[in-house]
């Protein structure tokens, strides 16, 4: 059982209420859910091997949002999943053509940053949005159940350390492209040794978690990676970020609360 409320049902779309600080976790299952049960559904009635697919958007604001804001900012957000999702399905080469669930999200406040952009250069993003349900994609993009994954194992990361890689990673929006690479590795350096200087486990923890949601530490730029992502929107980006916005909207609901208080 799922706590979440159907607002409006139409056809194969679903427009629901559901609890912030679980809806991450809630979404990747509802999605996991629907594919298993529409594939049997196609597999019944002999339609073919089709993968049933779903795009799913997680809008996270205060309970007094107004639902019609809420429902345009998801829209917009399924147009960019399903643009991922359908890219993969008729990518120019065939080896890495693919059916996949996608799920993308947004925190609504009111000091968002649009990352810069480019049409003659790599973008550098501070998120890995969109992400994919199942983690079977590669190099296109991230498996969306890492985020709750890595939550319980930093769960000991204090309010402040956040706060610095947010303000890092915060700079990087408006940084000189030929500065972003030597000030990041500078700074995320010096972060990660106040971090050493405190508790070592949590350093390896943290990262653990860079290089997971990121990249290894070898890249130019040290815990990035390169996101192909087809009709030429590739970007270099860091899950991490990702990870420090939903930081009290990423429980696991099949967790205790209590787990991540003695974490």
């Amino acid at each position: 059982w799922l706590p979440v409320v159907p607002l409006l049902l139409g056809g194969d779309n679903l427009f629901a209420l559901l609890p912030a600080s679980w809806s991450i976790d809630l979404a990747q299952r509802f999605c996991l859910e629907y594919e298993e049960r529409l594939a049997k559904v196609v597999k019944d009635l002999r339609l073919g091997g089709t993968r049933p697919t779903v795009a799913a958007a997680v809008v996270i604001c205060k309970a007094n949002y107004p639902h019609i804001l809420a429902h345009r900012q998801g829209e917009e957000l399924l147009t960019q999943a399903k643009r991922l999702a359908r890219g993969l399905e008729v990518h120019p080469n065939p080896n890495r053509r693919r059916r996949a669930s996608v799920l993308t999200f947004t925190v609504v406040s009111g000091h968002a940053i649009e990352p810069p952009s480019s049409e003659n250069r790599p973008c550098y993003r501070p998120s890995a949005a969109p992400y994919f349900v199942r983690p079977e994609q590669g190099e296109a993009g991230l498996a969306v159940g890492a985020l709750p994954q890595q939550r319980l194992k930093l769960a000991r990361l204090t309010g402040k350390r956040r706060a610095e890689f947010e303000r890092i990673f915060d700079d990087m929006t408006v940084l000189p492209e030929d500065q972003v690479e030597s000030v990041w590795n500078r700074r995320c350096k010096a972060l990660l040794n106040r971090i050493r200087g405190g508790d070592q486990s949590v350093d390896e923890d943290v990262e653990a978690a860079l290089q997971q949601l990121g990249g290894p530490k070898d890249e130019a730029m040290h815990y990035w990676r390169y996101f192909d992502r087809p009709f030429n929107d590739g970007f270099w980006g860091s899950g991490f970020a990702d990870l420090l916005e939903l930081w009290d909207y990423c429980y696991d609901v099949s967790k205790s609360l209590r787990e991540y208080e003695e974490a």
